[in-house]
């Protein structure tokens, strides 16, 4: 069983019990479920905490050499917090411990900060604050990474999850009143609003006109507004329209998502307005200019950047880590993998196919592509060394070490019955398999262009809607949910990139 225990002062846990008037036969009832919190990060200066992984053994052979502010115990691994002076000593007398570089900082689009140190200070048109009763978003970090009876307990607080955010935390929707319980929650560190702020990408300010004569403003295309389905979804939907806003396009994040994607055009001028209603999480901006990612998408997942700025160097940083995959095997149902044949797959991943599952009815390559883009994203190794303008080569995947179990399901005679008789008429979306990265200063997603020697690319229509990946490797295809594809593609001038 996970068990979450404090070593904190006797005095300290009295003063506890008698001020919440507990006597000695309820406190020994909670003694190993009850946290309890002292103000630990008031008594330290700035960054004088910190949070390390212990094996479970070492950490028994030292627990009595050192006093840690907060003790969690994963099982696999023991999660502590203790000052920067206990540490170095655990240092110098050898002990393996695992440092988490800034592991309560929050990252949340321009703004880096650790709550407990002092938020940012934001403009106050972007600050936002809701009634009493009012539902709305909310930032709720842990002390530790978060454990499945966490998630519940803020559940039965009332609390409607929303999305991890790192560090440690999540963007929920509840109450101000809600908000103060879950406050006192023995495993949550910090509550706090998320902000209009918080939700406008860096790639949206670039828009902002130059003071001075100009000509007339133009509004920004392509702007991507994150929403929450909720009971103010439509008053918000109408709202955006009302701020000069046009919507071209709506449909869900993703078929078990509460959110709701809308493609938008927006007056600059409007984005605060837009930011500050009570639906919307993350507004974006969505070139409609294809982009190569790979290895600068890597580096940016492995945190590998300067002030935000990616380098080169991704193969190296897995070599000296020793986390280039190998001994794993990924498995990934989909369209298949290129030729699915070791001896004459594309170089990125010949030789690493540990077994190929071909459906009745799917074809023996993959004439689709999607597939073939999915495991380059995995284990492609960038064999053929061909980089973009910035070094960066393309058809590196994340673990390029890896074995592949490929699988083509999405192109198998049941997936396509499955389209044919589920949806009569065909589909008003098209769609276009894309990712990450930004390009020219602004954040835009990948269209995989053909005609390219690495394995990111897709030169066809996309079988199946799947699941958005996790939001660190993200893609979409913009079809309607659990809908496959049983005909062939319009035209590429009918295909929308995002």
């Amino acid at each position: 069983m996970r068990r979450l225990f404090l070593l904190v002062a006797v005095s300290f846990v009295m003063v506890l019990l008698i001020g919440s008037g507990a006597g000695p036969t309820e406190a020994t009832q909670q003694a190993d479920t009850t946290v309890f919190l002292p103000a630990v990060t008031s008594q330290y200066a700035p960054g004088a905490l910190q949070a390390i992984r212990m094996r479970p053994g070492d950490y028994e052979a030292v627990a009595g050499q050192f006093e840690p502010e907060m003790v969690i115990d994963y099982g696999s691994f023991i999660w502590v917090i203790l000052t920067s002076r206990d540490l170095a000593r655990l240092q110098q007398e050898g002990i393996v411990v695992d440092r988490q570089e800034a592991p309560f900082e929050l990252l949340l689009n321009r703004y880096r900060f650790d709550p407990l140190e002092g938020e940012p200070e934001l403009p106050p048109e972007q600050q936002t604050m809701y009634d009493p009763g009012e539902e709305g978003f909310y930032l709720v970090q842990f002390f530790g990474p978060t454990q499945d009876e966490w998630l519940e307990e803020l559940a039965e607080a009332g609390v409607t999850l929303v999305q991890f955010q790192p560090s440690l935390a999540y963007i929920v929707r509840m109450t101000p009143e809600a908000a103060a319980a879950v406050e006192e929650l023995s495993f949550v560190r910090w509550v706090g609003v998320y902000h209009a702020a918080y939700r406008i990408a860096p790639s949206l300010l670039e828009f902002e006109p130059i003071p001075g004569p100009s000509a007339p403003l133009q509004p920004i295309n392509n702007v991507d507004i994150t929403l929450f389905a909720g009971d103010d979804l439509q008053e918000d939907l109408v709202a955006i329209r009302e701020a000069g806003g046009e919507i071209i396009q709506q449909y869900a994040a993703a078929p078990d998502s509460p959110l709701l994607t809308a493609i938008a055009v927006l007056p600059f001028e409007s984005l605060v307005d837009v930011a500050q209603l009570n639906s919307v999480l993350w507004m974006n901006f969505s070139s409609p200019t294809p982009g190569l990612d790979d290895e600068l998408s890597n580096q940016i997942v492995a945190g590998n950047h300067t002030a935000g700025t990616p380098f080169t160097g991704y193969q190296t940083w897995l070599t000296n880590s020793s986390l280039d995959g190998s001994g794993v095997t990924v498995a990934v149902v989909d369209t298949g993998m290129d030729t699915n044949v070791n001896a004459t797959a594309h170089a990125d991943i010949a030789g690493r196919i540990a077994a190929f599952v071909s459906y009745a009815g799917a074809p023996a390559t993959d004439t689709n592509g999607h597939g073939t883009n999915v495991g380059g994203i995995v284990a492609g190794n960038a064999a053929l060394g061909t980089t973009d303008a910035s070094g960066f080569l393309l058809g590196q995947g994340v673990a390029p070490g890896a074995q592949l179990v490929v699988q083509n399901a999405l192109l198998g005679a049941a997936c396509v019955q499955q389209w044919t008789l589920a949806n009569l008429a065909p589909s008003p979306l098209p769609s276009i398999v894309t990712s990450w990265r930004p390009t020219a200063g602004r954040g835009q997603r990948q269209s995989l262009a053909a005609g390219l020697p690495s394995m990111m690319r897709s030169e066809s229509w996309p079988a199946c809607r799947r699941p958005r990946k996790h939001p660190r490797m993200r893609e979409r295809v913009l079809v309607p949910p659990n809908t496959c594809w049983a005909r062939s593609p319009p035209s590429a001038s009918a295909l929308w990139t995002e």
